[in-house]
């Protein structure tokens, strides 16, 4: 049995806002056939606008289009009781592996796809050639949007860490060595990675100088990008009152992300390869699920702050593959007009993330805010009400008093006279 069965019997069973709720919707068989759709519609859609049969190159992104807007569509009536009948597919608890759930699938997603071709053919019957050549380039220039929106969407992830971790009010730790203790790190966390994708996994003796001066100026680069971040972000990290040490560990995360993205970037330089890979698929689509799963977390967090039920749970999941369809033909739309190549799209995107990444991560940073405990709990508290290191800690007359009084016993300890008292009853 795939997904989770238990989902489908009521929406309302789990909290839509929690992390677990999240995840249950999406991995539930309920939506298991949209996201299907999403891969299958992606890859065929690419291939057909990459190649311009019969003229797809223009009217394939009026078919992401329409697929995006559907989409949206279906999330905003998702929370209703209509959109909840014929958009959701019901399993009977018995999983995806029996014909009655693809039956049934097919059924939800017949809506959808009479609402995409209502779309699709309103455009194209109504507007000029020159008009959809407009469209075209308007999902195109989406690309750009949606490689901010990755760095947006990774920042927001950094920033719910920081915060998770961030305890107590703490310097941060900055001067030259640690500077280099990091940049080491991030360097040698990337080490495995160049040895993975630069060199194949094999023997390093195998790759040409060339080879080995290309992957060495890669590394040079991350060293070089770390000590710039380090410097970038440090008086942000200095900030009084916050967790110091949880936004050194925030830069690091994202220093390491950005790298990632630069990796990307340097793997689909058309100087060093010739064709998109296999692994480099891979790379987009988790790439691509990763973004939509933050970028719906944050939506739903927001939804639920002010209690927009159309960006929670199952709606937030639809919100989700139409930001799937708008990044794949944002990607399709702008390799068929540039008459390029889907290796140096990615990379151009790549870059262009990792950019606007090292950019915002000192905004990033002060979005942590300051942590809710301002000092570690150590007991300070009990040893201020000590005089000394051997001294006992004796309670007030008054709290004694009043403490063998409700015990009904009487107080026979001698009273403690002191020269004050005594200086007062002789005058």
């Amino acid at each position: 049995m795939v997904g989770f069965p238990d989902t489908m019997e009521e929406a309302s069973q789990f909290d839509e806002n929690d992390s677990q709720g999240i995840l249950q919707s999406f991995a539930s068989p309920s939506t298991l056939p949209h996201f299907l759709l999403l891969m299958a519609n992606t890859v065929v859609l690419y291939v057909i606008m990459k190649a311009d049969w019969w003229g797809f190159a223009e009217s394939g992104s009026v078919i992401f289009l329409s697929l995006t807007i559907s989409y949206c569509f279906a999330a905003v009536l998702a929370p209703s009781r209509i959109g909840n009948l014929i958009f959701r597919v019901d399993d009977g608890g018995r999983g995806v592996l029996n014909a009655s759930y693809w039956s049934n699938s097919l059924l939800a997603l017949l809506p959808i796809g009479i609402t995409v071709a209502l779309f699709a053919a309103a455009i194209l019957t109504q507007l000029k050639s020159g008009d959809l050549t407009t469209i075209a380039y308007l999902m195109a220039s989406l690309f750009v949007l949606m490689s901010i929106g990755q760095a947006l969407s990774l920042t927001f992830g950094g920033i719910a860490y920081a915060r998770g971790v961030s305890k107590f009010a703490r310097p941060s730790r900055l001067g030259i060595h640690f500077t280099l203790t990091r940049t080491v790190l991030v360097v040698a966390a990337s080490i495995p990675l160049v040895w993975w994708f630069g060199y194949g996994a094999g023997d390093f003796s195998e790759q040409s100088l060339t080879g080995h001066a290309v992957w060495f100026g890669f590394l040079i680069m991350v060293a070089l990008v770390s000590v710039i971040a380090d410097r970038h972000t440090s008086r942000a990290r200095s900030r009084e009152g916050m967790d110091g040490v949880a936004a050194d560990r925030l830069m690091v995360v994202m220093v390491l992300a950005t790298c990632w993205h630069l990796l990307s970037a340097w793997r689909r330089n058309p100087l060093f390869v010739d064709s998109t890979t296999g692994s480099m698929l891979v790379e987009e689509g988790i790439l691509m699920t990763v973004t939509i799963l933050l970028a719906v977390w944050s939506m739903s967090n927001r939804g639920h702050k002010k209690g927009w039920r159309i960006y929670q749970g199952q709606s937030a999941v639809f919100w989700g593959i139409g930001f799937g369809y708008a990044y794949g033909g944002s990607i399709a739309s702008l390799t068929a007009l540039s008459e390029g190549s889907l290796l140096t799209t990615t990379a151009g995107g790549h870059l262009l993330t990792a950019i606007v990444m090292l950019a915002i991560l000192p905004m990033a940073i002060s979005r942590v805010g300051k942590p809710t405990s301002e000092e570690p709990e150590t007991g300070v508290g009990v040893l201020e009400n000590r005089e000394g290191p051997g001294a006992s800690f004796t309670p007030p007359p008054s709290v004694w008093a009043n403490t063998l009084e409700q015990r009904g016993v009487r107080d026979e300890r001698p009273l403690e006279t002191t020269q004050e008292d005594v200086v007062e009853l002789i005058d």
